[in-house]
């Protein structure tokens, strides 16, 4: 009989086979009861036989098997799912009806008159229902000068309101209304529709003259037509059409009898000219 003394690492059944026994017999003989607890430094009774060479030999160069660590599978991230972009729909500018109101724009560029004259874009204005007030912005500069001048010849003689004969466009020894309806053919009407002085006329026309409480001369008037028909009769545009003849003037008085603003309708009139100075009312004298 000899004794083993158990070292680092070993197992009672690695000195059982060192021994050429059965690690149970081994057990029992140096009475433990659990084989899995043999500790360094313990004596183990072991048979007098020479321990297998070969079988120390063979447990010396077995490698000790390393259990594979377990890889973690890698977490299958999901894409991100991209939303389709959201498709606005254009919105549907709705086509202007010819029965609506029209809206007055003003003039974008403040410094910049419009191309067109005051009297034809109040005249169409007004045919398709316009209402909104005419005021300084809507006029050209030269307009705004020469109602400027109506009103101090106006008030040079003393009056509240402006007359037609104060605009000045009428011939000397003419009535004042003998050039209301351009004075000749349809070259010479278009040519006084472009005068600043004409356009006033046959815009504002005959108007009051008031004072603000800043003493600012304001124009007061409502653009309408006195013989115009309160319901449109294609019987009588026909037959005023027949009776203008070739006559612009005659045939534009026509269709807004038919199709403008009566008295008490149609756009306010109220043009701020500023402070008018009493020097201004000597300085024009010399322009009537």
């Amino acid at each position: 009989m000899s004794s083993y003394e158990v070292k680092r690492g070993d197992t009672l059944s690695q000195i059982a086979k060192q021994y050429n026994m059965d690690y149970k017999e081994l057990a029992r003989n140096n009475k433990i009861s659990n084989p899995d607890k043999i500790y360094v430094g313990q004596k183990i009774v072991v048979p007098s036989k020479e321990p297998d060479m070969a079988a120390q030999v063979q447990a010396a160069q077995q490698p000790v098997r390393k259990e594979p660590v377990k890889q973690k599978a890698p977490v299958r991230k999901e894409p991100v799912k991209q939303e389709a972009p959201v498709r606005k729909e254009p919105v549907k500018q709705e086509a202007p009806s010819l029965m609506s109101k029209p809206s007055r724009l003003e003039n974008p560029v403040r410094n910049e008159d419009p191309l067109i004259p005051t009297n034809v874009r109040q005249f169409v204005y007004d045919l398709f229902g316009g209402s909104e007030t005419l005021t300084e912005q809507d006029l050209k500069q030269e307009e705004k000068e020469a109602l400027r001048k109506a009103a101090l010849r106006a008030q040079r003689q003393g009056k509240k309101a402006i007359e037609y004969s104060d605009y000045g466009t009428q011939t000397e020894g003419q009535s004042q209304y003998a050039d209301v309806g351009g004075g000749g053919g349809a070259l010479d009407f278009v040519t006084k529709v472009f005068d600043p002085e004409y356009s006033m006329k046959t815009t504002v026309g005959q108007a009051r003259i008031e004072q603000d409480d800043e003493g600012n001369t304001i124009i007061v008037d409502r653009y309408n037509f006195n013989d115009s028909d309160d319901k449109f009769s294609f019987t009588g545009l026909m037959s005023g059409i027949k009776r203008a003849g070739f006559n612009p003037y005659a045939q534009l008085r026509n269709i807004a009898r038919e199709l403008g603003s009566g008295e008490g309708e149609g756009s306010e009139v109220r043009i701020n000219l500023g402070k008018l100075a009493s020097t201004d009312v000597k300085k024009i004298e010399g322009l009537i």
